[in-house]
C-alpha cells in the first residue's frame, strides 16, 4: 500500500500512531490492525503511514507490521514501534488454520493477539493520551 507521506500542515495537535503496513500484506490484516490500535490508543490518531513518513514528534509513535510469513492458511509477525524516546520489537506471533484460508476474523485475532502480548506498547499508547 502506499500512501503519501503526511506533511506537518497536514497534522493535528494530538499524539499520532503513524501505522506502516507492508505493501505484501493483506488490505484486511492492514485494516484490522489500524482498528487495533485506534481502540488501543485512547486519544489519538491512528493513520496509516508510507515509512518514509516524516519526523515523529513528541508523543507520536511510529508502528511497523514486520510479516514475516504470509501464505493462504499461514501467517506470522511482530510490530515495531518507534518514538523520540526510544523503540522495540515485539514477539513474533504466528498464526496457522486447517481446513480453510485466513478471513478477516483471523486477522483481527492475530492484531489482537499482537498488541496483547506486548504491554509496554499498549501501557505507552494509553500513556500518552491527552
Amino acid at each position: 500500500m502506499s500512501l503519501p507521506a503526511p506533511s506537518y500542515a497536514d497534522r493535528p495537535a494530538r499524539p499520532l500512531v503513524l501505522l506502516s503496513c507492508p505493501a505484501e500484506a493483506p488490505e484486511a490484516l492492514c485494516r484490522s490492525l489500524t482498528q487495533a490500535l485506534t481502540r488501543a490508543a485512547t486519544g489519538q490518531i491512528v493513520r496509516q503511514a508510507p515509512v518514509d513518513a516524516p519526523a515523529l514528534r513528541p508523543g507520536d509513535t511510529a508502528v511497523t507490521l514486520d510479516v514475516t510469513r504470509h501464505g493462504p492458511a499461514a501467517l506470522s509477525g511482530r510490530l515495531d514501534w518507534q518514538g523520540t524516546d526510544g523503540g522495540g520489537d515485539g514477539a513474533v506471533l504466528r498464526l496457522d488454520v486447517m481446513d480453510a484460508g485466513l478471513e478477516a476474523i483471523d486477522y483481527d485475532d492475530f492484531t489482537r493477539d499482537l498488541l496483547r502480548v506486548w504491554p509496554a506498547l499498549v501501557a505507552r499508547l494509553h500513556a500518552a493520551a491527552p
